[in-house]
């Protein structure tokens, strides 16, 4: 019989300390990542600090059980996969006459602005961080990503060079 095993993960993070009450005394808990790409995991065997996880009030917010190994109660116990369970909480309804639309349409649909007289890529990028908010200025730092941006909010150049 395997002891049971628990892997939980942080859903935006790759760091957190956090400090529980297991059995009447303060604990630190560190959810750490091997990389800076990967998100932070924390793995216990320790039914007191399984019950104290889960009862805390960011589970399932920021961080969730990732893996489950072992046996609990006599049952084999099957992790709840994360995609599902995202899949679950962001379903939407589409419309009928949306859902069969083909995707070109819907993006026609769309207002394109036209920008005459933009001839060059400086004049391009200076019209991008004046009229679009929230873009930083290394977001449009080369034609490449100039026009991916105006692509992107619907601004057509026809003068670019």
């Amino acid at each position: 019989m395997e002891e049971l095993t628990k892997t939980y993960t942080l859903r935006n993070c790759t760091f957190l300390c956090l400090c529980l009450e297991v059995d009447d005394k303060k604990t630190w808990i560190e959810f750490k990542s091997l990389r800076s790409y990967l998100k932070g995991t924390f793995t216990t065997s320790d039914p007191a600090i399984m019950e104290a996880l889960e009862n805390h009030k960011e589970f399932d917010k920021e961080f969730y059980i990732s893996k489950v190994r072992g046996e609990e109660g006599g049952k084999e116990v099957v992790p709840e996969k994360e995609e599902e369970k995202v899949k679950e909480t962001q379903k939407v309804e589409i419309p009928e006459e949306t859902a069969t639309e083909p995707k070109k349409e819907v993006k026609a649909a769309k207002e394109v602005k036209t920008v005459p007289g933009i001839t060059k890529v400086i004049q391009a990028r200076e019209y991008l961080l004046d009229n679009i908010k929230g873009i930083s200025a290394n977001s449009v730092s080369n034609k490449e990503k100039v026009l991916k941006m105006a692509a992107n909010n619907n601004i057509v150049f026809p003068d670019l060079i």
